[in-house]
């Protein structure tokens, strides 16, 4: 049976265990012990759990030691009915290793109610006065099979306390994430006098990681240090770098890392993931290579990870390389985490052809598989497919979780899709997560900003269990993107006003609300308080904002002063916008500058070309604008597709664009084909006129084939929803507004600049957008 048992043959067991029977000698004590040993290890546990029925007479030492023998083999199933037996508890003897061992299978398979029964006998026994190993390990059962209370209650019985006893209690609230109570516990049990040992720190600073308490974690190191408690592969360092990677402090994690004499597997994944966490994915690729240098073996979580940092960097090649490697390993087939990380990997880099064929190829499919592939669509499109998936994937059961909804709720904003967007809210809201998860409810507040339904994000706003910055952006956003700049400023005023401090978002939004309303002292205010008062270093996005501020006052000279303070470099957007103002004030020479430095930085970007060739052709410089035009086609600079979604018409989100129109029967809608006629009649071919913004000249009107689309397929009254990917222009604004009226119905399109409502011929932009 030894033999058998060793080699663990089932058959051989089978066998044995026949012969056995036929020999009655199952019931020989010096035999039945054994045979269900061998059982055990063979993997016959039915045959077992018969045969240890039939126990009876048994002495305590034979007991004890079938007992401690079962619990070896972490077969708990086995071993705890023993416990049950009328002779089986009581025969136990008062070792306390025995129930030391049992307690401990008790909370690795989280036996809570045999481990209860054992508490019991062992109160019953008075054994908690003698042994504090028991009753420590009791704490940790408890606490390990997440019944906190039982867990304390446990440790404020015993007669005495030593440092296990209070890392058993401490690990049960970390466990939990309990960090307020950690740290309130270790100032008790420092009361008491006992000193922390490397097990209490470790708790001590995952609740500092926690609770983002950067300080109390840097004054616990300080202390371990000078304990001398830092190994080189203690498990300290690696906590303590988490600890900082959690805070946003990966130099000073770096920084730990440096100190470990010898850098193990687990040091590298916590540095490389650390990166990545903080959105460093090159890094984090330059980390990989630098540990394969140095002779650490990567192992699945370092691959999980490289996979993430591939995703992030946007580095399609080396995320190709790496998944040849794992397909090499078989890791897509053993670890789950791996496979996961494959799907993320190509979403992100936008390959979602490959994406799929990853997902598809998953064994199962959890929820994060779901999510990084729905991620994928509404982040590079087509955007309706994330709906289909979140469809496709409650459909099979699986519950979304915090970060899926975010994503749906996001492509759901950027389609428009108010219906399915209201849909989504109330499962959210049924299933608790915007009671737990603040950054749903600020996505939705923007998810309804971006519908132009501010009452109903405003309303979502103030039922927010608490407000941070993120939500408070997301409402300011909204009113900026309406217009609505006067909320804009009377809501940031209430945000201040409630202590929550703004950041560079928050500026990014006053500046817009001042653009809309061209108050250009009031932009610059904003610029140099936040500098002051915050602490907030404007970015090139600011200054682009304030150049365009000056530009459209006429105040170019201020603009060509801004350019040479500016401590960043300009980027394409901040030409552009020097571009448009020099077309509105006819001003050649700065306009030639921003056209030089644009080329520089783009030379196939389209809007650069037919600016400059505007202020050539409104200048009468005509044999510039064909210098423009050559210049153009040699460096085949093209426009991009237009692109316009109708959002809700039979419950569908339609798609039209530039290129291909509309895949249904173009309907006519004869009061948007007379307002066309009469804007045609008005204008003779080849006149562009000065006040025209650029964005006009580049228009292909997919907004007017989906407005048909929309009025000749709904009930008359019906609101129509659009949303564009670039402005709307001139004629387009024009011709809605008027057909809004003679339609009497709400048109609403949401543009790459605002929002626009118009009703009874009139827009809320009143002319500025």
């Amino acid at each position: 049976m030894r033999k058998c048992a060793e080699k663990k043959n089932h058959a051989c067991a089978l066998r044995l265990y026949e012969l056995i029977h036929k020999h009655v000698f199952s019931s020989d004590p010096s035999i039945g012990p054994q045979l269900i040993l061998m059982l055990l290890d063979c993997g016959c546990l039915h045959l077992a759990e018969r045969e240890i029925k039939k126990i009876k007479d048994w002495d305590e030492i034979a007991l004890n030691t079938f007992i401690t023998a079962i619990v070896k083999r972490r077969e708990p199933d086995v071993a705890l009915p023993l416990l049950n037996k009328e002779d089986g508890a009581a025969s136990l003897n008062s070792e306390s290793q025995i129930y030391v061992e049992i307690l401990k299978v008790c909370a690795e398979f989280k036996y809570l109610e045999q481990g209860s029964k054992l508490h019991a006998y062992i109160l019953d026994k008075n054994l908690l006065e003698s042994e504090i190993a028991i009753g420590n390990t009791l704490i940790s059962m408890y606490a390990k099979c997440d019944d906190l209370i039982k867990a304390q209650n446990v440790f404020d019985e015993l007669p005495a306390r030593n440092v296990v006893s209070w890392n058993a209690l401490l690990a049960g609230y970390a466990r939990q994430g309990l960090n307020a109570e950690v740290l309130a516990r270790y100032q008790k049990m420092q009361n008491e006098g006992i000193p922390p040992n490397a097990v209490t720190y470790l708790c001590i600073l995952k609740a500092c990681c926690g609770l983002g308490d950067v300080k109390r974690g840097q004054d616990i190191y300080a202390e371990i240090a000078r304990k001398r408690l830092l190994k080189p592969k203690s498990r300290l360092c690696n906590m303590l770098m988490d600890m900082y990677v959690k805070s946003g402090l990966i130099l000073k994690a770096h920084e730990v890392f440096d100190t470990l004499a010898n850098h193990s597997v687990v040091a590298w994944n916590t540095l490389i993931s650390g990166y990545n966490e903080n959105g460093r994915g090159s890094e984090a690729l330059q980390l990989a290579e630098q540990m394969q240098s140095e002779g650490v073996s990567p192992d699945a979580f370092t691959f999980a990870c490289i996979l993430k940092a591939c995703g992030l960097s946007q580095a399609i090649d080396k995320g190709l390389e790496i998944h040849a490697i794992v397909l090499k390993k078989g890791l897509h087939e053993t670890d789950f985490t791996v496979a996961n990380a494959l799907v993320d990997m190509y979403a992100k880099c936008g390959s979602l052809l490959k994406a799929r064929a990853a997902f598809d190829s998953l064994p199962f499919r959890d929820v994060i598989s779901w999510t990084s592939l729905i991620s994928g669509y509404a982040e590079h499109g087509p955007r309706e497919r994330a709906l289909r998936c979140f469809d496709e994937m409650q459909q099979q059961g699986v519950s979304p979780n915090a970060v899926t909804y975010l994503c749906i709720l996001k492509a759901c904003g950027h389609l428009g899709a108010v219906s399915k967007g209201s849909e989504i809210h109330l499962l959210a809201a049924n299933e608790g997560s915007l009671d737990r998860e603040l950054l749903i409810g600020s996505t939705l507040v923007d998810m309804y900003a971006k519908f132009g339904l501010l009452q109903k994000a405003e309303e979502v706003f103030k039922r927010l269990y608490r407000r941070d910055v993120i939500s408070w952006n997301a409402l300011l956003a909204g009113y900026a993107q309406a217009g609505e700049s006067e909320h804009v400023f009377l809501f940031f005023d209430r945000m201040r006003n409630e202590g929550t401090e703004p950041n560079l978002v928050t500026l990014t939004i006053l500046l817009n609300a001042c653009n809309h309303l061209g108050l250009v002292d009031k932009g610059l205010d904003y610029c140099m308080s936040f500098s002051r008062n915050f602490t907030i270093i404007p970015t090139v996005d600011h200054f682009t904002t304030i150049i365009d501020l000056l530009g459209r006052s006429g105040q170019l000279e201020k603009v060509i002063a801004s350019i040479d303070k500016m401590h960043i470099v300009p980027d394409i957007v901040v030409w552009l916008t020097i571009l448009s103002a020099c077309r509105k004030w006819k001003t050649v020479e700065i306009g030639r500058w921003a056209f030089k430095e644009a080329m520089q930085l783009d030379c196939k970007n389209i809007s650069a070309y037919i600016c400059m060739s505007l202020i050539y052709l409104e200048a009468g410089m005509h044999q510039d604008v064909n210098k423009i035009e050559a210049l153009r086609l040699r460096n085949q600079a093209n426009n991009d597709e237009e692109c316009c979604f109708l959002r809700d018409v039979n419950g569908l989100v339609r798609n039209f664009t530039s290129s291909t129109g509309h895949s249904l029967q173009r309907h006519r809608c004869i009061n948007l084909e007379n307002i066309c006629n009469e804007m045609n009649k008005k204008m003779s071919l080849g006149q562009v006129p000065n006040d025209v913004p650029l964005s006009d000249i580049l228009c292909k009107h997919t907004e007017r084939d989906a407005v048909a689309f929309a009025l000749t397929n709904t009930c008359k009254g019906t609101a129509v929803y659009l949303k564009k990917n670039v402005r709307v222009c001139d004629d387009c604004h024009s011709a809605i507004a008027r057909l809004s009226e003679l339609e009497q119905r709400k048109i609403v399109i949401e543009d790459s600049n605002r929002h626009h409502v118009f009703e009874r011929g009139k827009c809320t932009c009143n002319g500025y957008w």
